[in-house]
């Protein structure tokens, strides 16, 4: 095997030793112009590239420009006067406080409900906890709808 490679090697270095100068230079030139025609060609597909990459950053552009203007159209048609969106802040006011309240009256009166209604611990706790159970249907309901 290692002298089929040596005789090949020899037989490649006649080759060449048996080349005369215009065919040296002649296969030189080839070969360089052969890279040369490769580098262009490579230099084109990367103008190539940054031309379509071009086209998409304007394309992009126009597309985020056009999504502006549809934004801006349809906040300027949803915008309220001062005075709705006061009222609409008094009344969430009002609702969170109701429901604040709503949640401290049960805990802030519980030796009172437990002596009138004569119940244990038990029954006090399972009342107490019934506005999480209310809880617990809805967020099953909003997962359905």
């Amino acid at each position: 095997m290692i002298n089929d490679q040596t005789s090949n090697f020899s037989n490649d270095n006649t080759k060449l030793q048996d080349l005369t100068n215009d065919e040296f230079n002649s296969n030189v030139n080839s070969y360089t112009e052969y890279f040369i025609n490769k580098k262009d060609e490579e230099k084109k597909i990367d103008k190539d590239l940054d031309e379509d990459k071009d086209k998409e950053k304007n394309k992009n552009i126009q597309i985020y420009e056009i999504n502006k203007n549809i934004n801006n159209n349809i906040n300027s048609n949803l915008k309220l006067s001062k005075n709705v969106r006061w009222f609409i802040f008094i009344i969430l006011l009002l609702i969170s406080i109701m429901v604040n309240m709503d949640h401290g009256t049960i805990p802030a009166a519980t030796l009172e409900i437990k002596e009138s209604l004569k119940a244990g611990d038990d029954i006090l706790g399972v009342f107490g906890s019934l506005v999480f159970f209310g809880n617990i249907i809805g967020k099953y309901l909003s997962i359905i709808s």
